[in-house]
């Protein structure tokens, strides 16, 4: 008699690994990271949106931000995160017509544990 295993069990074995790759790997991947990220980006893109808008001589533009929440002010409009993504920060962001910003009481926001920051002096929009 030999030893070993036969052609059908290395097969079952490979099939039962790929189902639970395909089943268990993916939920213990943490995709949360990423969607903060992606999110915290597009905050920034909001800010800058909003900042270009004041520059084309629109007046003064607005962004609201309450922590807690899963949308913010950005002019007139609100505009919502994606699910599972929060706001951390209280704050208002305001640009005038020359895109200076002032912020009550901070230029920083929090989205979902990812900081965007404005910069006081120029206005620049980061996500360090």
């Amino acid at each position: 008699m030999t030893k070993g295993f036969t052609v059908i069990e290395l097969i079952l074995v490979i099939v039962i690994i790929g189902i639970l790759a395909v089943v268990v790997i993916p939920r213990g991947l943490d995709i949360n990271p990423v969607q903060n990220r992606e999110s915290a980006e597009m905050v920034a893109g909001e800010i800058r949106h909003l900042q270009e808008l004041a520059l084309a001589g629109t007046g003064s533009q607005s962004l609201v931000f309450i922590a807690g929440s899963t949308s913010f002010t950005a002019g007139n409009r609100v505009v919502s995160l994606p699910s599972g993504v929060t706001i951390g920060t209280t704050t208002t962001i305001t640009f005038n017509r020359l895109g200076i910003p002032t912020a009550n009481p901070s230029f920083t926001v929090d989205i979902g544990g990812v900081t965007v920051v404005v910069n006081p002096n120029t206005g620049r929009v980061t996500v360090p």
